[in-house]
Parts: structure tokens; sequence; C-alpha cells
């Protein structure tokens, strides 16, 4: 089975996307299919194109046995709206044109961020008659809406009615958690049509490892319970919580420290500085390779989800840190996918995203219960050998491929995959 996946991001990314993708390409190779992949020029996390892909309007090289086509994208450090607007429409562009450099597949993978590269996406295999499965990451465009990216009205409805036509068109969906697969239901998708695979953790690459390591003496943390957070500082996140907590918390044995960046981060550090704050720190974000020991050095892992983004979103992030063995601290809604998720797997605390004094009296309970954030960081991690364990996860992504391109070929129609999954 020769399979193209679509993606405005891959490898040597370090995004959440980028890195698991390819671990679904390596996976899908392994097994004996064919694998391209269509994306655009690597520029995540600065919005700087890597040095040696610029200057390129289209590229193909071979990875890992994988031929990859990047295609241009306007890459851009801006987080405001239009700069990303610009940016999202190029790669919607360029991405189906680099598909005229490939060989017709019997089966696409299209991630459907932005929506419009999923409906043109949609529209090319119609064209060339082959099966598209779209993998939706976020619930968009309400994600969007609820993050307030997205205001004008005939915008939003416009956005709606492309929804609903990737869905109509895709042979089959993939969604990340239940809550996604009731929401798309609820639209009027066949339930068939939709199967429930949720994001995966390497569980070899990412693994519990001691807390004294080169990563934690460096912030001189000593005995001090270190609550770290990774990853971007946009519109889904309620960081400002967490430098409010942290100045509860400004007398007490707590360390903090926020890595990544984001269009909200310069207001953190300035609510930070009004605060004098000696207990919070804030780092770029680290290498790939260095991610596993940064992991390794806290005693806890904050994931942080506005209010408005809490029931749109499954930061992938959860699992990798779950796989690391360590305690998740989420800032979410009660009856939101990540608080079920801790909740079901006894591997943390969860908080409503604007109550400060809960997170800080949740921090404080856990500073002085270390035997507790050892059981949490043991639960976590078993959860995600039983349920997010890679090859587990990908060989389920396969058998809904296998199962959409053998469809088209025998002439089949209707829904994708049996209620009971696939």
């Amino acid at each position: 089975m020769h399979v193209m996946i679509v993606s405005p991001y891959y490898w040597p990314e370090s995004v959440g996307p980028a890195t698991w993708l390819h671990q679904l390409s390596s996976d899908l190779v392994q097994k004996g299919h064919r694998v391209s992949v269509l994306t655009a020029f690597p520029n995540y996390p600065s919005g700087q194109v890597f040095a040696r892909y610029r200057g390129r309007i289209f590229m193909r090289e071979s990875v890992d046995s994988i031929d990859v086509v990047r295609a241009y994208m306007y890459a851009t450090p801006s987080k405001s709206f239009w700069p990303r607007i610009v940016s999202f429409s190029s790669v919607s562009l360029s991405l189906p044109l680099g598909a005229t450099l490939l060989p017709r597949p019997d089966v696409i993978y299209c991630i459907i961020q932005p929506l419009p590269l999923g409906w043109i996406i949609g529209l090319l295999g119609k064209l060339r008659g082959v099966p598209v499965v779209v993998n939706v990451q976020d619930i968009h465009p309400r994600a969007a809406v609820s993050a307030g990216y997205l205001k004008n009205r005939l915008a939003i409805r416009g956005f709606e009615k492309m929804e609903r036509s990737i869905y109509r068109q895709a042979a089959a969906i993939v969604v990340i958690t239940e809550a996604f697969r009731k929401d798309l239901i609820a639209k009027g998708v066949a339930p068939g049509k939709v199967r429930v695979i949720p994001n995966w953790a390497d569980v070899d690459a990412i693994q519990p490892a001691p807390k004294a390591n080169d990563f934690r003496r460096s912030l001189g943390v000593d005995g001090n319970l270190l609550v770290m957070y990774s990853g971007g500082m946009g519109h889904n996140t309620c960081l400002d919580t967490v430098v409010d907590a942290a100045s509860l918390l400004a007398n007490e044995s707590c360390r903090f420290v926020l890595i990544g960046d984001g269009v909200y981060k310069q207001p953190l550090l300035e609510k930070a500085a009004r605060y004098s704050l000696t207990n919070l720190s804030f780092l770029p974000f680290v290498q790939a390779e260095d991610y596993p020991q940064a992991l390794a050095a806290s005693d806890v892992q904050l994931v942080a989800l506005s209010p408005a983004s809490t029931h749109t979103s499954l930061p992938s992030k959860t699992l990798k840190i779950m796989a690391s063995g360590r305690p998740v601290l989420a800032l979410a809604r009660a009856d939101s996918d990540l608080s079920h998720l801790i909740q079901k797997a006894k591997c943390g605390v969860a908080i409503d995203p604007t109550d400060a004094p809960g997170l800080a009296r949740a921090i404080r309970g856990l500073a002085q219960s270390r035997e507790q954030l050892e059981t949490m960081g043991q639960n976590a991690r078993q959860f995600c050998l039983n349920h997010f364990e890679r090859r587990r996860c990908t060989a389920q992504v396969e058998a809904v491929l296998v199962r959409a391109a053998g469809r088209l070929a025998s002439g089949q129609s209707g829904p994708t995959c049996p209620p009971d999954g696939c």
C-alpha cells in the first residue's frame, strides 16, 4: 500500500505532529508499506525556515526510506492574526501543487490544520480517485473561535461549511478523543466513519529517569519542588494563572520554570517582573534531544488549557509527560478530556484554569507528599504503556488506512469503519 501523508509539519521540527507523523511513517515502512510525505519547509518553533532548506520553492529528499516532498510556506515568527492567515494560506495552496511531484498513492492521510488544506486535499483525492482519511487534532473552526483568532461571523460560517464538506468527502476520520467523536456525530457525521485513535508517546525514547541530572542542576533548584511547563505560550493557554500561583508561593520551597515561546510570553514576563518573582524562570524551547532530560528534571509537569480551549484540544505533550513517569498538573475544566484522562489514570491533579489559589494549594499539597508524587508518576507511566504505546496506536492507524484503500479498490461506498472500530 502506498500512503501519502499530508501535514504542514514534519521532521526535523520538534512540534507534536512533526514527531508522531515521522514515527507513523517509519512504522508503516517497517511493515512493508510505501510512504510519501507532503509537507512544508521546516520552520517551527522560530518561524524561520531552517538554514539548509532556505531559498527553495519545492524540494524532494529521502528521510529514513521515506520520500519527502517539501513545498513553500510563508514562514513568519509573528503570532498575529494576519501573518498567520497568510502562512496557512500559502501552505494550503503549495502542498497540493507539491502532490504533482509524487505518484498516485493508494490512500491519503491528511492532518486538517489548517482547514483549507484539508478541503483542497479532499478535492484533490476526489479528482485523482484516491480515498482521503483525515486526522482531527483540534475541532476547527471552533478552536480558533474559542481562542479569539476568528471573530468575523461570515468567515466563521464559511469555515463551518468547509469543515462539514471535509468530513463528508473523507473516506474515514480519525479523532484523538471520544469527545471529538461525539462532536462530529452531532454535526451529522455517520458514527461508523469516525475512529478514536489517540496520539501516542514513544515509550522507548522517553522513559523515567533520575531527577538529579544536568538540566536540573543548571536551574539551581536544590531540594525545591520543581514545577515545569514546556510548550507554546499562545491563546489556548492560561499561564497567567501559573504566574499568579507562583506569587502566592513566593516564600515557599517551590520553583517554577516555563519553557517555550508564543504571543503571550512577553506579557507573562512583564507580569512576573511586576511581582518581582524569584521563584519563576523563563527559558526558550529546548532542543528535541534535550526534552527527555527536561522532563526527568521536574517533580511535576504543567499542562495549561485556557477556559475557551479546554473542550477543543488535548495537548499531545500530556502523553510525553506520562511516558516520563512524571505527574500531570493540569489547568483544565472538570468536564474536559484532559481532566477525565488524569482522573482515569490517577496520574495527577486537575484545577480550573482560572483558579490560581487552587493551583497554589495543589502544589503546596504535592510538595508535602513526595510519596504521592511518586505514585502518580508510576501510574502515569503504566497508563501510557497500556493505552498510548506508539506501535499499538500506529497499528490502529494502519488498519484504518488499509481499510480505506481496500474499500476504493473494491468499489464499495459508505462508512469506512464499523461502529466498533476498524
